[in-house]
């Protein structure tokens, strides 16, 4: 499912209005919408694209949904999950209001205040054998909270952490 400007999804009988595509990443596309209240959340909707450098041995909608739990429980500030449907290959999220980090980085701004919280996250899922995608597209600051926005962990390598690959993103 990718769906259009002005399209309208249903979810468990009510309509979102897609207002914006959000970003595309290797697993799917993400889309502002709102409810019929004008209420905004991120809808996520898995596509078959094939990526050079990543291959997926499960379902994505899977995939993210076990890394929302594993995020969620060991206090990684995301987005609520509020509904996913394995079937239709979607998920329905708590909009995070703001810039990405990458949008403030190409504008010129000095993210490096945030650098102690990522390393100190990124120390944290060490220890629990994890990476993130530490990509700056990744994450929003929303009131003083630094939110990672997609549902993405990998087996940790050392090549792919903050400290060691994605730093140089952010600068």
């Amino acid at each position: 499912m990718k769906p259009e400007l002005d399209d309208i999804v249903y979810i468990l009988g009510e309509g979102y209005r897609v207002k914006k595509t959000l970003g595309k990443g290797k697993g799917g596309y993400s889309f502002l919408v709102e409810d019929r209240k004008g209420i905004a959340f991120t809808l996520k909707c898995f596509h078959h694209e094939a990526v050079d450098y990543y291959t997926f041995t499960r379902s994505k909608v899977d995939l993210e949904l076990n890394a929302y739990s594993f995020l969620s429980s060991n206090g990684v500030p995301v987005p609520r999950l509020l509904y996913w449907d394995t079937e239709r290959k979607i998920l329905l999220k708590e909009f995070i209001p703001g810039d990405t980090a990458l949008e403030r980085v190409s504008r010129g701004e000095d993210l490096s205040r945030y650098f102690p919280v990522l390393e100190k996250l990124q120390s944290k899922m060490r220890e629990k054998n994890v990476n993130l995608d530490w990509y700056p597209s990744n994450f929003i600051d929303f009131n003083d909270t630094l939110y990672y926005i997609d549902y993405e962990i990998s087996p940790y390598e050392d090549k792919w952490t903050f400290e060691n690959w994605g730093i140089n993103y952010w600068k």
